[in-house]
């Protein structure tokens, strides 16, 4: 059993804030293009492993 693990899950559940891991939203990629309300953005992992979100 993994306690770290677990009490993540706990702080997200009792949040009501969703935690997704970086490599399900670019599943291998290093850039996305995110559609919101007809605008595009670029989520992009930088070679310094930062994350960079642009319109």
């Amino acid at each position: 059993m993994d306690i770290a693990k677990d009490n993540k899950k706990d702080m997200t559940q009792q949040s009501g804030t969703r935690r997704v891991a970086l490599t399900d939203i670019l599943g291998g990629d290093r850039e996305i293009i995110i559609s919101h309300q007809n605008d595009e953005y670029r989520l992009r992992l930088t070679s310094n492993n930062k994350l960079l979100l642009t319109k």
